[in-house]
């Protein structure tokens, strides 16, 4: 009987290391940048790689100030502000995720994909990450007055 309690353990234990081996990335995109190599050793921290946004519609992501993490949920709206686009009004977006815990700093570098904007967006502060959707969705066009790396101010509603 030991033998037989044994055995399902170790098949069980077998199963677990072979789903851990597996990452899943939290949205679908394309691969930029690989941080890391066949066989290494990772903790549930480590920045594996960077994703390009391949959805066809623009996302906003948001670095908010721990201090105010706690107030921003999901499904809250949000007035986005391109500080240097040119635009009749502010957009309108809706917050589709939060992040459970803090960024660290190669986190918010991967995602910016640049290290002096980082330093400026973040300065040092504990910040979470929050994507939006802006409301009506806009088509992801490279080269329009809204594009990847627009810094913006982000202001939420209630």
């Amino acid at each position: 009987d030991q033998v037989d309690e044994q055995a399902a353990q170790l098949a069980t234990l077998e199963r677990q290391y072979e789903e851990m081996k597996e990452v899943r990335a939290p949205r679908d995109g394309q691969v930029n940048s690989l941080y890391v190599s066949i066989g290494a050793a990772v903790s549930p921290r480590d920045v594996l790689m960077t994703l390009s946004n391949t959805a066809p519609t623009l996302n906003v992501y948001a670095l908010v100030d721990a201090k105010d993490a706690p107030v921003v949920h999901k499904g809250m709206t949000a007035q986005v502000t391109p500080a240097h686009a040119h635009l009749p009004a502010p957009l309108t977006a809706q917050v589709t995720y939060v992040s459970a815990t803090p960024l660290a700093r190669k986190e918010i570098e991967a995602i910016l994909f640049d290290a002096d904007l980082t330093a400026f967006l973040s300065g040092g502060r504990t910040v979470y990450l929050v994507v939006l959707r802006p409301d009506p969705p806009i088509a992801a066009k490279p080269g329009d007055a809204i594009s990847s790396g627009l810094v913006a101010r982000v202001t939420f509603g209630h």
